[in-house]
């Protein structure tokens, strides 16, 4: 995908399109390096002066690199400038690469996940106690803690006779 940029350079696009956003110039973003989407729309947002937290790591596992997480929040404020700089920057694709077909960004799909592979920065994992509940028929069991924070030992029924 491409990226505005400020000064014309030799590898950039002129898009007379963008003039208006005050994003003339476009090149091609990190043309030597994996590409990471998370890495492209933090750029991307820079560019247009928002700043914006991307992640490549959901529910403690690492997303595939076309996927990121974006705080929902951040996202709202940005979507609609952040959608009118990527139809100029479609445009500047096609530019430098011929034919009809451009990178396109699609919001709220199921998350890919690299086989294997688990973040372990607690850091950027939200914890949750564990209870374990066992379910039988129409019953929940549920373990309890003592105030020690040890399990009780499970109650015995009592059945008159």
């Amino acid at each position: 995908p491409m990226i505005p940029h400020d000064n014309p350079r030799e590898d950039s696009i002129h898009i007379m399109a963008g003039e208006h956003l005050g994003l003339p110039f476009w090149t091609r973003f990190n043309a030597h390096e994996k590409f990471h989407l998370s890495e492209y729309v933090r750029s991307f947002m820079e560019r247009l002066g928002y700043q914006v937290n991307t992640y490549e790591v959901m529910d403690g596992r690492k997303l595939v690199p076309y996927q990121c997480v974006v705080v929902q929040s951040e996202w709202d404020q940005s979507r609609a400038s952040f959608y009118e700089a990527f139809k100029v920057q479609k445009a500047a694709y096609r530019r430098a690469n011929g034919g009809p077909k451009s990178p396109n960004l699609i919001e709220d799909v199921a998350p890919h996940f690299l086989p294997g592979v688990h973040q372990r920065d607690t850091d950027s994992q939200i914890s949750t106690p564990k209870r374990h509940t066992t379910v039988r028929k129409t019953f929940v069991e549920l373990d309890e803690e003592d105030d020690m924070g040890k399990p009780k030992l499970p109650k015995q029924l009592k059945r008159s006779i």
